[in-house]
């Protein structure tokens, strides 16, 4: 995955189906992180056939683990059927500023991930949830590993050195 420019789009989402009849969708937050989708003004949806329209965003607003979602110009169940599978994305520039330390998962797309003993682990393809904690998605070739994103597990992100670097937490290094 290519790291976004200045202005460029990231995703926030992912659209997993519609809600009611008029066009509204359901959005799941990529990083549980829901501020973004609640608070922004307009945004692009992305189709899974690569089809993307911008449009300002009507309402939103937070339901369980998923924010309901209504773009100007989506006005049927169909018009909202065909982002289902897609992505919500915005400019990078509109993202509301992260505490010291915080990241947005884009941000660790690309970023190369080291043991605590100086092995290289592979480089992180995507990111997931769990109900406990997130998880990094490290591919070295063929293999794939799956590292807890937590306190204990990462030591330093150096987005400028693209370097995530792991803790000599016991099993880390086996991985």
């Amino acid at each position: 995955m290519k790291k976004p420019g200045p202005g460029a789009l990231v995703p926030l989402a992912r659209i997993t189906k519609t809600q009611g009849l008029r066009g509204e969708f359901r959005a799941a937050p990529l990083a549980g992180e829901s501020v973004n989708l609640e608070t922004i003004d307009h945004i692009t949806l992305r189709a899974p056939d690569g089809t993307e329209r911008a449009g300002a965003v009507e309402r939103a607003r937070r339901q369980k683990s998923f924010v309901v979602m209504k773009v100007a110009g989506i006005d049927t169940i169909d018009a909202a059927q065909t982002f289902v599978g897609g992505d919500v994305l915005a400019p990078e520039t509109s993202l509301r500023a992260l505490d010291e330390g915080e990241y947005y998962w884009y941000q660790l797309v690309g970023l190369r991930v080291i043991a605590a003993s100086g092995r290289d682990l592979g480089v992180i393809e995507r990111l997931f949830a769990t109900g406990s904690n997130d998880v990094l998605v490290v591919r070295d070739g063929d293999r794939e590993r799956y590292i807890p994103y937590t306190t204990d597990a990462v030591a330093a992100i150096d987005l400028s050195a693209k370097v995530l670097r792991l803790t000599a937490q016991e099993g880390l290094e086996e991985l």
